[in-house]
């Protein structure tokens, strides 16, 4: 079992902010944060709290590089940004998934023993439909017969080089759906998923080698809004946030109580079905919860839910296919060890393993 990281990040406050009079609400103090106003109350502890003053690479560091680090040897990993709309979860993801691409380049450079396969998907989820933001063609989540769940129509890049990562990252962003809205000049309208699947197999061994699978998933949630902020398309696409958002949270809160007999209402939102496996299931996952410094209300909300998400545990699980002959391999090698065994301890007068006959 393995639980999930969350961290809390401040932004700083925004010039609009400072100008309007607005003052910072929130105090940090190491993994800790408390209102101002309440000092002496009880603080909301995580596994990390930033201030304004926090960088992008500390928080790569700490939340993203050891994902990264597993995830290159079969290990599925998740990070994903959640919180109001203008607390700054697409300026942290941006970063992260630069990091993470120079990451993974780095490590191939270190390993020239395995060879490495890497396929890149880019995908946003607007208004409860799920588009690809490579071909910009609409998706449809499937079922396999055994339940597992699948996205048809998904095209993953093959990737040729670390150029060509940025290439394809610069390509789906350019297609991603932000306006302008209350809190946000620049507000993205949609959840957006930007996946990374790598294969590795040892270079000496080639087909016979088992091969590593695993999945790195950076996700930048849409930001919560209130209902009445905005108006036209953008209360549309607000109540539509806030439901699969509120779906989220519940199935969070669900996942935190423990309770194996209580019903996971994953199927209520093509959100939470896209994240399953990242919450209670075979990966290693990373929250981070960002707030904005000059709100009460909003903040508190985020903080709760980052409460339940700590509580969270997921099943890690190394991702190995091992090729029948490789299979067969092992099995006569074990065999052959396993004489070797026997006879050395029959020579050495120790007791075989032979059953004898009944006396």
């Amino acid at each position: 079992m393995d639980t999930i990281q969350v961290a809390v990040r401040v932004r700083p406050l925004l010039q609009k902010e400072i100008n309007s009079g607005q003052a910072a609400q929130w105090l940090c103090t190491g993994t800790s944060i408390v209102a101002a106003n309440q000092t002496n109350g009880s603080p909301f502890v995580f596994d990390h709290v930033y201030d304004a003053s926090c960088t992008n690479f500390k928080v790569y560091q700490d939340l993203t590089e050891n994902i990264v680090k597993q995830a290159m040897i079969g290990f599925n990993g998740t990070l994903f940004a959640y919180g109001q709309s203008g607390s700054g979860k697409t300026y942290t993801i941006d970063a992260m998934r630069t990091y993470v691409i120079n990451a993974i380049y780095d490590h191939i450079r270190k390993c020239p023993s395995r060879e490495f396969i890497l396929r890149v998907a880019y995908m946003e989820l607007y208004n409860e439909h799920l588009y690809d933001l490579l071909t910009n063609k609409s998706l449809h989540l499937r079922e396999t017969p055994d339940r597992t769940l699948f996205i048809e129509g998904l095209e993953e890049e093959l990737i040729l080089s670390q150029d060509h990562f940025y290439t394809i990252l610069k390509k789906g962003n350019e297609n991603r759906t932000f306006a302008a809205t209350a809190q946000n000049d620049r507000s993205s309208r949609a959840h957006c998923i930007f996946r990374i699947a790598i294969e590795s197999r040892d270079r000496e061994d080639g087909e016979d080698s088992s091969v590593y699978i695993s999945q790195i998933n950076l996700v930048d949630l849409a930001g919560s809004e209130k209902a009445g902020e905005n108006s036209g398309n953008r209360f549309r696409e607000g109540c539509s946030i806030n439901l699969s958002l509120l779906t989220l949270s519940q199935v969070i809160r669900k996942l935190s109580e423990g309770d194996k007999n209580v019903h996971i209402n994953y199927r209520d939102s093509k959100l939470t079905r896209l994240l399953q496996n990242a919450l209670g299931g075979n990966s290693r996952t990373a929250i981070l919860c960002s707030v904005s410094p000059s709100s009460v209300e909003e903040t508190m909300s985020t903080l709760r839910f980052a409460l339940n998400a700590k509580r969270v545990k997921n099943q890690p699980k190394q991702n190995e296919v091992v090729p029948i002959e490789a299979k067969l391999k092992r099995s006569l090698l074990e065999i052959e060890e396993l004489k070797k065994q026997i006879e050395a301890m029959q020579k050495g007068g120790m007791p075989s393993f032979e059953r004898k006959p009944d006396q």
